[in-house]
């Protein structure tokens, strides 16, 4: 038996991450053992999809698309930093004197 050998791409956003980020992930593994299935997205993310034309105008979605719906809404960058407390010492002000 050979081994396995899977290739994929995952965006960081579709997974609770604030973020565009596209990683390539290979997994691969000895023929006794089974490569798990990709994880679901769990997370809407409307980035730019991207895709691979193949022979014969066949399409490759190299990442699942979340636009259509996904069990949780998008996570942006307030919900990651805006229970931070105010910075006290002058360093957030526009104006130096």
């Amino acid at each position: 038996m050979p081994t396995q050998v899977k290739f994929g791409v995952l965006e960081a956003g579709a997974f609770g991450v604030s973020q565009s980020r596209k990683r390539a992930f290979i997994w691969a593994t000895s023929p006794e053992e089974t490569l798990p299935e990709w994880p679901e997205p769990m997370h809407v993310f409307a980035g730019p999809e991207l895709k691979i034309t193949l022979p014969r105008d066949v399409q490759y979605a190299a990442i699942r698309s979340t636009a259509g719906g996904a069990p949780f809404r998008v996570i942006t960058v307030r919900d990651i930093i805006g229970d931070l407390p105010s910075v006290g010492n002058g360093a957030s002000k526009t104006e130096w004197m």
